[in-house]
């Protein structure tokens, strides 16, 4: 009798332990699964990023631009210099106005010295004017050297995001292509190549889909097929290959009845999907009318539509 209840006692320790060490395990799992959502948000944010800038697409409306203006004391003369803040600039601009406020007390200080001794002949002012971020009939200034830091941060952050890939069972194949085509688009970016950029990034974020279902979210990867298939739609616009657009905006639709079929998934953002939807429709007639900058405002609301029902 004595026997049988410590044997009993021994089976409940047993099964406690390996309760706590399973709990222990989904944790990790869990925790493992949400820091590479974080991370393919990255990427993701990064690849789109590069490629609206190609074709003058931000999701602001408008930006803050920075005149910088030196005015001489001693020959009347002065110059003037204009910089340009891109996206998020409002808050960019907010600690320019703090940067400039504290500028001018240290050139009040410097000026009340150099009054004195008269060798202080010069101050410079900066005027904040905001810019509106339309795209029909602005001309294309590719800012290149805002996308080479932005693929040399990439690099930064890769070597931890392709080491918790492998945990997730992603190939090592997979990882090594997308990191040589990290590469590809580096060289792109580096050369000032418009098409070769267009075409990496492409290359690049059909990978995404595949890295998430790894981990089994289904959901997130049908949203990332998506993007991907609207990023064939912006590839083919931009080079005026209507056919080929065509046959896109099909595998865009495609993609789309996939998740309305599940649109149970996506609890809270039936409002936004049934945009995309409308969205979709309307991005199908571009061919008609041949208008990429159209199309541009179409993927545009699209992706803003798409980023507001996905998690990732």
């Amino acid at each position: 009798m004595k026997i049988a209840k410590q044997s009993s006692i021994c089976l409940i320790l047993v099964f406690i332990i390996l309760s706590m060490t399973g709990c222990k395990n989904n944790n990790n799992q869990n925790a493992l699964k949400e820091k590479i959502n974080t991370e393919i948000s990255y990427i993701d944010n990064d690849l789109i990023k590069i490629l609206n800038e190609i074709n003058n697409v931000n999701y602001t409306k408008y930006s803050v631009q920075v005149e910088k203006t030196e005015e001489k004391s001693d020959n009347g003369s002065d110059s003037t210099q204009s910089d340009e803040k891109g996206e998020g600039t409002q808050e960019s601009g907010k600690g320019d106005g703090e940067s400039e406020k504290n500028g001018q007390n240290q050139d009040s200080k410097e000026s009340g010295k150099s009054n004195s001794s008269g060798n202080q002949n010069s101050e410079e002012k900066k005027n904040f004017t905001m810019k509106s971020n339309n795209i029909l009939g602005k001309e294309k200034n590719i800012n290149w050297d805002e996308l080479k830091n932005i693929i040399e941060t990439l690099y930064t952050s890769w070597t931890t995001i392709s080491s918790d890939l492998k945990k997730t069972g992603v190939s090592n194949e997979s990882v090594t292509n997308f990191e040589t085509n990290i590469d590809l688009l580096a060289i792109s970016i580096k050369n000032e190549d418009e098409t070769g950029t267009i075409n990496n990034i492409i290359n690049l974020y059909r990978y995404l889909p595949q890295f998430v279902r790894a981990y089994q979210n289904e959901k997130d990867g049908r949203i990332l097929e998506l993007k991907y298939k609207l990023l064939l739609c912006y590839k083919y616009s931009s080079v005026d290959d209507w056919e080929e657009y065509n046959k896109a905006v099909s595998d865009l639709k495609m993609s789309f009845s996939n998740l309305l079929n599940q649109q149970s998934d996506y609890t809270g953002k039936s409002r936004n999907i049934e945009n995309a939807f409308s969205i979709i429709n309307s991005i199908s007639n571009e061919d008609e009318m041949r208008e990429k900058e159209i199309f541009f405002i179409k993927y545009r609301n699209l992706m803003q539509e798409l980023n507001v029902i996905s998690d990732i």
